[in-house]
């Protein structure tokens, strides 16, 4: 009984996973209606693991292939060549720098809780 129950799984996993892959699929747009359509430019930074500066800190030397400055930069001209944009960072942006490691301890400072209305610095820059 154990070894149908587990066929009959892999069978529905299996043809779960290639179905879509080649049976025919179609998507159709709805008629615009001669209403408005808004362009959207969707930009994302992920790992900037509190790299604000062009600098690295274990080798303690200006790199500029790192950095919220470059980053800034890139996110500008991005911003300046749509009018409508929304920014997203994916994570680790508060974590992985010396100097992330000393705000989150100035941050978490037991004698001093944090305001509710705190925002960090990087997302500030952002």
């Amino acid at each position: 009984m154990k070894k149908s129950k587990k066929m009959l799984a892999g069978a529905t996993l299996a043809i779960g996973v290639i179905a879509p892959q080649v049976l025919p699929t179609t998507a159709h747009a709805d008629e615009n209606n001669g209403e408005s359509t808004v362009n959207l430019r969707i930009l994302e930074t992920s790992d900037i693991h509190v790299n604000l500066m062009n600098y690295d800190y274990y080798q303690t030397k200006t790199d500029n292939k790192v950095g919220l400055v470059q980053t800034a930069t890139l996110v500008n001209k991005a911003r300046e060549e749509a009018k409508n944009s929304v920014l997203f960072d994916d994570g680790d942006a508060l974590q992985g720098t010396p100097l992330g490691d000393y705000v989150a301890n100035k941050i978490n400072d037991p004698k001093k809780p944090v305001d509710p209305s705190y925002t960090h610095p990087l997302y500030r820059l952002m």
